[in-house]
């Protein structure tokens, strides 16, 4: 007889979620989740779900049940060493013995085939029962290929995310954390892939992996510098032209064109700050942050959930050991350090490298200050939002997906300023 977990009652309804709005924090909370479908058939919430939709795993660990889905927490380590959070599907042991094989009118109906015959005859067809899930700045991202029309966004999406490249990010190797499940919880990953089912005739089928890497600087059915697949719907203004210029960046420009790029117009009879120019960026994206002094459209989202408009330069992931090309002024170049010779391993350094900065009632905010008071700014901020501080900060941001790579988000904990120390690298106070 089918055993099951004791019946609940409709005053304790267990807390449900479709798998795609799973967060990084609801695995903290419950290391694993299970398929409704496949255990609560007979409960009263049953009828308010569906295949998609999972439930905590409230019994006994590790994991070892014979029905249904469960998703279970897992260590994504990606080529270069780093580490990501993740989750995977538990999958059995005896996962590739053979099963009646279902093709109607056909002689093979009744036949027995193992997943992977019915898979091209590989056993990477496993991946698909796995289906490894990665999280990079609380977003999902899965690894399989998807038709033609789509894969080219979807993995710029994911690599712009990354913020790496194709070298540093395969062969991934993802694991369940120790003592969840029973059975197959881990893996390799040499790239995205595309396992197609076979037919019964055992016909060859084409099976694909692969990085990603040539999609990066494709298009998608458009030509070079076009920015309709850029915009959000609505924001395109076409008499744009491409001469267009700008001193100060304003959120109608970012409407407009989501990447801008500073170039040096070098006048004497000018201040420094004021020679140099936004001009419209028309090449291809992903961009390369080592490329170009760019800016780029990004979403801020203060620690009540409320979002506001706003840009950052993106930067790479090497950021700190950068040195900065000289600064001309008239026959007199200044060569300026690295970030780490200024500032040490001082992380917060490279809010000094983004330079965020948020829209808010047509109003401009810099979190790094460099002329103004940093509590002068945090107290106009304030008052301009309407908020307490607890409920602006920590302000989460990120760049729009699929713009640029490099290090495209962060997190701001106040205003920021470099405070010089006598004999000593200089530290960044944030206030």
């Amino acid at each position: 007889m089918k055993s099951r977990m004791p019946r609940r009652s409709e005053s304790t309804m267990p807390e449900m979620k479709k798998d795609s709005d799973l967060s990084p924090e609801d695995f903290v909370r419950h290391p694993v989740w299970v398929g409704v479908h496949g255990f609560d058939s007979d409960e009263p919430w049953y009828e308010n779900s569906d295949e998609e939709t999972f439930r905590p795993w409230l019994g006994p660990l590790p994991f070892n049940e014979t029905r249904g889905v469960a998703l279970i927490v897992a260590t994504m380590e990606l080529a270069d060493g780093s580490l990501s959070s993740g989750f995977c599907r538990a999958v059995r042991d005896d996962w590739d013995s053979p099963i009646p094989a279902i093709a109607a009118n056909t002689v093979m109906e009744g036949t027995l085939r193992s997943w992977s015959d019915m898979h091209g005859g590989s056993k990477l067809s496993v991946l698909l029962l796995q289906s490894p899930i990665i999280f990079i700045n609380g977003r999902q991202f899965d690894f399989q290929l998807r038709v033609p029309q789509l894969r080219v966004r979807t993995i710029q999406e994911f690599y712009s995310a990354v913020g790496k490249k194709p070298s540093d990010v395969f062969p991934l190797r993802f694991a369940a954390r120790s003592g969840l499940a029973t059975g197959l919880t881990s893996g390799i990953l040499d790239g995205f892939y595309d396992l197609p089912l076979s037919p019964p005739d055992r016909s060859k089928v084409d099976l694909e992996i692969t990085t990603g890497e040539s999609l990066l600087n494709q298009g998608e059915a458009e030509p070079p510098g076009s920015t309709d697949r850029l915009l959000d719907k609505g924001q395109i203004n076409p008499q744009v032209m491409d001469a267009e210029q700008t001193y100060s960046l304003s959120l109608e420009d970012l409407r407009r064109y989501p990447v801008w790029s500073r170039q040096s117009v070098p006048d004497s009879k000018k201040p420094l700050n004021e020679q140099y120019v936004f001009v419209p960026w028309k090449q291809s994206i992903p961009v390369d942050p080592t490329s170009s002094d760019l800016r780029i459209a990004a979403t801020f989202v203060l620690h009540d959930g409320t979002e506001f408009p706003g840009y950052v330069t993106s930067v790479p992931e090497n950021w700190a050991e950068i040195v900065p090309p000289p600064t001309v002024i008239g026959s007199s170049r200044i060569q300026r350090k690295s970030s780490k010779a200024r500032y040490g391993d001082c992380p917060s350094a490279i809010i000094e490298q983004q330079q965020p900065c948020v829209f808010v009632e047509g109003r401009k905010f810099q979190f790094w200050c460099v002329s103004k008071d940093p509590e002068d700014l945090n107290h106009e901020f304030r008052e301009a939002l309407g908020k307490r501080h607890e409920d602006i900060f920590p302000i989460q941001f990120s760049c729009r997906p699929g713009l640029s790579l490099g290090i495209v988000a962060g997190q701001l904990k106040g205003f920021y300023k470099s405070v010089k120390v006598l004999g000593k690298p200089a530290r960044v106070e944030c206030y």
